[in-house]
Order: structure tokens, then sequence, then C-alpha cells
């Protein structure tokens, strides 16, 4: 159970390292005078970072599974409202709409 549990862990580690990658993209960057603005998509940008924050609450969700000891229902149930809010908002982004929450 404990070798499931910690490769989980590494397939997460992997997948936070490429959402950082997508999300560094929208990071700001110095403007030099008479360089064209490049047009940002937002829903590109939001579904980056909250893909991102996604990731980490599975990750935490995962050290609660891990470490039962160090964890409570509370912080349980938080983490697992928090994957449901963030998994609808992605949803939305994805299908280029505003989320209604």
């Amino acid at each position: 159970m404990k070798n499931a549990l910690r490769q989980k862990m590494q397939g997460l580690s992997r997948q936070l390292n490429l959402a950082h990658i997508k999300s560094e993209k929208f990071y700001a960057s110095e403007y030099n005078f008479g360089e064209k603005i490049k047009m940002l998509d937002f829903f590109e940008m939001a579904l980056a970072f909250d893909n991102e924050d996604l990731i980490m609450n599975k990750i935490e969700m995962l050290r609660t599974e891990m470490f039962p000891a160090e964890s409570n229902s509370k912080i349980k149930k938080y983490l697992q409202d928090q994957i449901t809010d963030l998994t609808y908002k992605i949803e939305c982004w994805q299908s280029r709409k505003f989320p209604k929450k």
C-alpha cells in the first residue's frame, strides 16, 4: 500500500512540474518600449493556474492518506471540497465559460 501511495505521489509530482511549466508562461514579463504587446488568453491562463492548484490539493490529500495521524476529518473535507470546486472551474475554463460559483 505504501509503495502504491509513493508511486502515486511521484506521478502527481511529475504532473505538478508540467503544470507549473505551463503556468509560468503567464507570469509577468519585462516589456521593452516599441515591442508588440502579446495578448494572453484569459481562459488558458485560468486553466493553467487552477490545474496547478488542483494537483497541489491532490498531493495534500494524498499526504493525509500517507500520514493519517497528522490529519483529521475537517482537513480531508476541506481538501475534498477544494478539489471538487477546482474540478468544476477547470471544466468551465475548458469549455471557455466562466464558473457560476
